[in-house]
């Protein structure tokens, strides 16, 4: 009902509609496509169009909350993406289902990557965060239910000796504290005779990787 479109669109439907020749309007559309509109950030744009038009506030249109409207879809992600890219590790672009088309639009044009499987192209982070999402939440509601009839059996059959059967690294958990490198630090600060130390022998460490 309000009419709202994109800075690009409501930039060109406003030349359509001045009271201008035809020849002008079609020199205006030509110097504003020459700018790439779809690179340009707010400011850069406003800056733009005051040259075309000279200060207007029409077009500068904000929801109640103060943020711009924007039309979502792959290429404000795409655009999104180049002006992040520069200062983020990763980029993020959640799409309605998982398309081989839209990813490899996404990492082509955003200039991201230039292989061509998704799994080359780097997307890794939706899969991984989806699939351990739910696997935590699978194995934490199986081992609440048992243990509330084994209490800390349920623990040591749904888990303990899972993860002994598989050879699950994080079994031994303490190396993932940094506890060692900490008795290393301890031990060259006491000349070697530090009697602090979290990973000497009857450490829980030692008793998981033992064989019973």
């Amino acid at each position: 009902r309000a009419g709202l479109m994109t800075f690009d669109d409501a930039i060109l439907t406003k030349i359509e509609e001045m009271r201008s020749g035809e020849i002008q309007k079609r020199s205006m559309v030509q110097q504003w496509l020459l700018y790439n509109p779809d690179t340009l950030s707010n400011a850069q744009a406003r800056r733009l169009v005051d040259g075309l038009f000279g200060q207007t506030n029409a077009l500068y249109f904000r929801v109640r909350e103060g943020y711009y409207p924007i039309k979502p879809g792959i290429e404000y992600c795409i655009q999104r993406a180049r002006a992040y890219a520069h200062f983020a590790d990763l980029i993020w672009m959640e799409t309605k289902i998982p398309s081989i088309h839209d990813t490899k639009k996404f990492s082509d044009d955003s200039q991201l990557s230039t292989n061509d499987d998704r799994g080359k192209l780097g997307y890794v982070w939706q899969c991984l965060t989806l699939a351990c999402f739910h696997s935590n939440g699978l194995i934490v509601t199986k081992l609440a239910r048992s243990y509330g009839d084994k209490v800390m059996l349920a623990y040591v059959q749904s888990i303990y000796r899972k993860e002994r059967e598989a050879q699950v690294e994080l079994l031994t958990r303490q190396k993932c504290s940094g506890a060692k490198l900490v008795d290393q630090m301890a031990n060259t600060a006491s000349g070697g005779f530090s009697s602090t130390a979290a990973m000497r022998e009857g450490a829980t460490e030692a008793k998981l990787v033992s064989k019973h």
